[in-house]
């Protein structure tokens, strides 16, 4: 069974050093191929998420960010539920502000699976397990 792609966005102001790169490695030891999702283009839409000829794309979105009105982590949480191709991926929030019940209940809503921070990684590690647990294929007798 190939690795699934984590498609990583962590977008805090000031993040601390190596953030990313220490939520990368505690995934990766978890088996899964992480990507790290830096770069925005001129339309809010994350460069390597979209598929450009053969590379591939991330299966699960998750986003480490800041969802304060007007964000541009928001922002670009939106156009990806509303997109064709994106909302169709199982994507994980982790945010401080959903410690707001109805902000978290509006994303679940939407299909997100949310995790409040401050969070453990096992945390973050059990959402992605359900999300591979609940797309797994069943096996019918």
């Amino acid at each position: 069974m190939a690795k699934q792609r984590i498609g990583l966005y962590i977008d805090q102001e000031p993040a601390p050093p190596g953030y990313a790169h220490a939520v990368q490695r505690v995934l990766e030891g978890q088996g899964y191929d992480v990507m790290l999702l830096e770069h925005l283009d001129r339309r809010h839409t994350i460069i390597g998420l979209v598929p450009v000829q053969d590379d591939p794309v991330a299966d699960i979105i998750v986003m480490d960010v800041s969802l304060a009105r007007g964000a541009v982590a928001w922002q670009l949480l939106m156009s990806w539920l509303i997109n064709e191709e994106i909302g169709q991926k199982p994507i994980i929030v982790c945010s401080a502000d959903l410690l707001d019940s109805t902000l978290a209940q509006h994303l679940r809503n939407r299909g997100c699976k949310t995790i409040a921070k401050p969070f453990r990684p096992q945390d973050l590690v059990r959402a992605l397990q359900e999300i591979s647990e609940a797309s797994a294929p069943r096996l019918e007798y």
